[in-house]
């Protein structure tokens, strides 16, 4: 009976930590029609109001909307923060950094329950202002 029900918590245990794992990423984008104008207001108004989780969610979402709006990637819809991330290395050569970072900052507030602090909201917005008037680089294809 014992070695039974320490076999069901086991089993238990691994299904509710793999649940967790596959809650790590997801799409960035939920809405879908919303643009990144759209995204960067709801920000605004999230900053406006002291809510710094929806400012550094939707901030990250106006990167994403522009990505899509600029055809700066391939495929957008379903893709996660680190694979836009990725994909922005090379038309942002100087931002992979600050991109790869506002990806982990995103999925911990999205998916990991952390909260975001005002600095760190604060730094993904302003990269998404520094993406939207940097121009792309062009992608040598060999």
């Amino acid at each position: 009976g014992v070695v039974a029900v320490a076999i069901f918590f086991a089993v238990r245990g691994t299904s509710r930590s793999r649940r967790l794992a596959d809650r790590t990423s997801g799409p960035v984008l939920d809405e879908p029609g919303l643009s990144a104008e759209d995204y960067r207001a709801r920000a605004a108004s999230a900053a406006r109001a002291g809510n710094w989780d929806a400012v550094l969610l939707d901030s990250y979402r106006a990167i994403a909307a522009a990505t899509d709006e600029r055809a700066l990637l391939d495929e957008l819809p379903g893709t996660t923060a680190h694979e836009i991330a990725v994909g922005l290395q090379s038309p942002f050569p100087d931002h992979g950094t600050s991109l790869l970072s506002a990806a982990d900052d995103f999925d911990a507030v999205c998916y990991g329950d952390q909260h975001a602090s005002q600095q760190r909201a604060e730094r993904v917005r302003e990269l998404d202002r520094v993406l939207a008037r940097t121009r792309p680089a062009r992608v040598r294809i060999s």
